[in-house]
Formats: structure tokens, sequence, C-alpha cells
């Protein structure tokens, strides 16, 4: 537990800063697999959604593919990951204040803590700027299918409000209405 005190390394304690620096290791590299894995499931999203948006046409099943269902995993995959990343982050800041109760000059160069807590800024933000990047493509897609859609309608010479009267009457809505 960290104190006030500083104490300085001996041979009776020097095992327990060995396990702290080791648990700071194993925090770093738990938190570089997960943001590396992360990158590498966005970089597949991401060439999925732009190879399925070229070769979408207006008003089929695929167009909900690229707008609505690869963001949507993005979106998922990141909400998952940022808890995980700030776990990792909250954990190495935790046992660097263990560490930082020994006295450790004799042993290692003095450490800015300002220039460390900005390296981790990097994995906690990557997940929030691809979340906000699908969350664009989201917008983008709604606004696309709007767009088609009111351009149909606009061709046919139809409103909106006269769609939706139409759109009950017809036997096959009813019977979605009805539930059959």
């Amino acid at each position: 537990m960290p104190n006030d005190t500083i104490s300085e390394v001996t041979s009776e304690n020097f095992e327990q800063v060995k396990f702290i620096r080791e648990e700071v290791r194993f925090q770093h590299d738990l938190l570089n697999n997960r943001v590396s894995w992360y990158v590498a499931s966005q970089s597949f999203l991401v060439t999925a959604f732009a190879i399925s948006a070229s070769s979408v046409k207006p008003f089929s099943e695929i167009c909900i593919l690229p707008y609505f269902a690869i963001p949507s995993l993005g979106i998922l995959l990141s909400s998952f990951i940022i808890p995980a990343i700030n776990a990792a982050i909250q954990r190495i800041g935790l046992q660097n204040g263990l560490l930082s109760c020994f006295n450790l000059k004799n042993y290692l160069p003095p450490r800015d803590d300002t220039q460390h807590i900005q390296s981790l800024r990097f994995a906690s933000a990557v997940p929030v700027i691809f979340m906000m990047f699908w969350v664009l493509v989201l917008i983008t897609g709604a606004w696309k299918v709007y767009r088609l859609f009111t351009d149909e309608l606009r061709a046919t010479g139809h409103t909106m409000q006269q769609m939706a009267p139409q759109a009950l009457s017809t036997p096959q809505s009813a019977n979605a209405v009805k539930g059959k």
C-alpha cells in the first residue's frame, strides 16, 4: 500500500519491488494486446465497410450491411473495449503508486509521470475515435436512406403524408399490422 514515507530498497523488500515492476509490465502487455486486437478488428470492419459501401445499390437489402450492420458492430466492439482499456490504465496507475513508495533512484532513472500519462492517452483515445467514426457512418447511412426515400417519393409524385395512409390500406400492410 502506498504511504507517505519512501522506503529504501533493501534485500528484504527487493522481491516486493520486483513483483510490482512485473505487475506493471504485465498490465502494459495486457493493454498493448487489447489495443492491438482492437485496432486489427477495426481495420477488418473498415475494409468490409469500404468494399460493401462501394458496391451498394439503392434500396437493396445489401444497403443495411455497410451503413447499419457494420457500424453497429464497430460501436459494440468499441463499447466493450473502452472499459477494459480504462481498467488496465487504472491498474497501471495503482501499481506505479505502489512503486513510488520505494526509493529507486539508484536502480532506475527518474521518470516523468506526465509523459507516462500522456503516453497512455493513445490507448484510451483510439476506441473513442473509432466510435465517433462509426457513429458518423450510421448518421451518414440514415441520411442516405432518407434522401433516397424522399427522392423516390418525389420522382413518383408522392409525399410522406400520402404514403402513410396508402401503406396501411394495402392488404399486405394490414396483415403485417395485425401480425399475420
